[in-house]
């Protein structure tokens, strides 16, 4: 068996995507990025893509330690903090 078919199944748009939108011209190696974004249970996967568009933009040597952090919001009371 072989695929016949281009078919290619779209990702939809998560919270990766909104917060790369938010911050993708900002993010150099001498300028850091500090932002805070409301999470709900379905952005389990939050992170992911987010990583991934970092690494393609500066590759294997990455940025400086602390020079990206998200701050996720899950209710009033409780924040997840994300440094690379």
């Amino acid at each position: 068996r072989y695929c016949t078919s281009n078919l290619i199944n779209k990702v939809p748009s998560n919270l990766d995507e909104k917060i790369y939108e938010d911050i993708k011209n900002s993010i150099t190696q001498e300028n850091k990025i500090k932002s805070s974004y409301k999470i709900k249970n379905i952005h389990r996967a939050v992170g992911t893509r987010l990583s991934h568009y970092i690494y393609k933009k500066f590759g294997n040597n990455g940025i400086e330690k602390n020079m990206v952090e998200i701050n996720y919001m899950i209710s009033k009371k409780k924040i997840i903090f994300l440094k690379n």
